[in-house]
């Protein structure tokens, strides 16, 4: 059995341990009431985000697929990360059995490290610009602007969708190349513009990046708040564990300070009667 010192270095450790993951609950859920404000708004303007961006997971004659995984910069947040980097490596299996030629773009410091581990530098790049914490205009079209320097006939966006504080899951969000997209641009739009403009092409591929520009900040923004209702969950099952754990510690340390002070109190009267025999023989 460990001494009263370890148990009660133990016990303090786990209290302090107790504090903080209490301080990381309440902090994240602050952080959740101001997410799930903005998102009420974000939410309002997505329901406007044009259908025929929209690609398919499934999309035919595809060649090159992006997929662009948004995890945390930082962990202690459940299983969000675990998540989205396992929908990651089954898309990537499923697009490697078609022969889509496929890279992955990294928002997020967990994806990327989880992916520099299993899969190497070969098919990875990070979106340095864009972070969850560093949510703007200015900072999503940079990353569109980066995205869209390159080829591609979709992009496939993964992301956490806060359902309640309790309840996260993966969701994914497929866009097509502004190639595609511009085919199927409703013809009556095109009818309605053609005598407000007279390059067509240049306004379609403004409505192209504002749009993916906005789904950035939303997917962003629902990243966040999943990650910080996944972050008071797991806090506050933290803290649950540490108060058991310390009940359990204070039981132990209660019964081996009253065992060494009963041995105490055995050796002092053990030591008086033997002198007080000394005594009477003397």
């Amino acid at each position: 059995m460990s001494s009263v010192k370890e148990l009660k270095v133990r016990l303090v450790g786990v209290e302090t341990i107790q504090k903080i993951t209490r301080a990381m609950k309440m902090v994240s859920a602050a952080r959740l009431r101001t997410l799930q404000r903005v998102i009420n708004q974000v939410v309002v303007g997505m329901k406007i985000f044009p259908s025929f961006f929209q690609g398919d997971a499934k999309l035919s004659n595809e060649k090159t697929r992006f997929l662009l995984p948004i995890s945390s910069e930082r962990g202690l947040c459940g299983s969000v990360n675990t998540s989205i980097n396992k929908s990651i490596m089954y898309s990537l299996n499923d697009l490697h059995q078609r022969s889509v030629d496929t890279e992955v773009f990294i928002i997020g410091q967990k994806s990327r490290d989880f992916f520099l581990r299993n899969c190497g530098n070969s098919i990875i790049r990070q979106i340095d610009q864009m972070s969850p914490n560093n949510v703007n205009f200015v900072t999503a079209s940079l990353s569109v602007e980066e995205l869209l320097y390159n080829k591609f006939d979709q992009v496939s966006i993964f992301f956490n969708l806060c359902e309640s504080v309790v309840s996260q899951r993966v969701y994914s969000f497929h866009v097509k190349s502004f190639s595609l997209a511009q085919k199927d641009f409703p013809q009556v739009l095109a009818n309605e513009l053609d005598d407000a403009t007279e390059d067509i092409n240049a306004l379609y591929s403004d409505l192209y990046q504002f749009g993916l520009v906005f789904l950035f900040i939303y997917v962003l923004i629902q990243s966040k708040t999943a990650e910080q209702a996944s972050r008071v969950s797991a806090m506050e099952n933290a803290t649950k564990n540490a108060g058991e754990i310390i009940q359990t510690l204070r039981l132990v340390y209660n019964k081996a300070r009253q065992s060494a002070i009963t041995r105490e109190l055995i050796e002092i009267i053990s030591c008086a009667n033997a002198l007080t025999g000394s005594s009477r023989r003397e």
